[in-house]
C-alpha cells in the first residue's frame, strides 16, 4: 500500500488540472483508507541542464584552477559566498553553505548566481569568465 504520492498539475482559470488524472486515481486506490492531508504548492523548476553544464565547464574550472583547488571545493565555497552560511548540524563550530549544490537552485536562482559569479570572479580573482552565450558546449 502507498503511504504517500505526488502528482503534477497546473492551476488554470482558477481550477486545478492534473497532469495525469488516471495516475492520481490509481494512487488513491492504492492507499490505506483513513484520514489524509492534501497540500498544493507551486512547482519550482530546477536549474536547467544548460545552466549546470555552463557552471561546471566554464566558471568553476577557471576559478578552481586559479585558486589551486578542486572544482567541488570551489563550487562549495562559491555557493556559500553567494547564498550564505549556517552552522553544520554535526559541528556547530563549522559553517556550511545554506545551498550546498547547484541542484538545489531554481532556474531563477541559478541565473542570479551566474550574474553574480562573473563580476565576483573578476573583482576577487581578476579572472575573466565568459558569459553563457560566449562558450561552446
Amino acid at each position: 500500500m502507498l503511504s504517500n504520492f505526488q502528482v503534477g498539475g497546473v492551476i488554470a482559470d482558477g481550477k486545478l488540472v492534473f497532469d495525469s488524472p488516471r495516475a492520481l486515481k490509481t494512487s488513491i486506490w492504492r492507499m490505506k483508507p483513513g484520514p489524509v492531508v492534501v497540500t498544493v504548492e507551486q512547482r519550482k523548476s530546477k536549474r536547467t541542464l544548460d545552466q549546470n553544464a555552463y557552471l561546471h565547464a566554464v566558471p568553476f574550472p577557471i576559478i578552481a584552477d586559479y585558486v589551486g583547488c578542486s572544482v567541488e571545493d570551489i563550487k562549495y565555497d562559491l555557493m556559500g559566498e553567494k547564498w550564505g552560511w549556517k552552522p553544520s548540524a554535526m559541528d556547530p563550530n563549522r559553517m556550511v553553505p545554506i545551498k550546498p549544490s547547484t541542484s538545489s537552485m531554481t532556474v531563477e536562482e541559478c541565473t542570479a548566481f551566474i550574474e553574480w559569479l562573473i563580476p565576483f570572479a573578476a573583482q576577487k580573482f581578476g579572472t575573466l569568465i565568459p558569459m553563457p552565450g560566449e562558450w561552446a558546449a
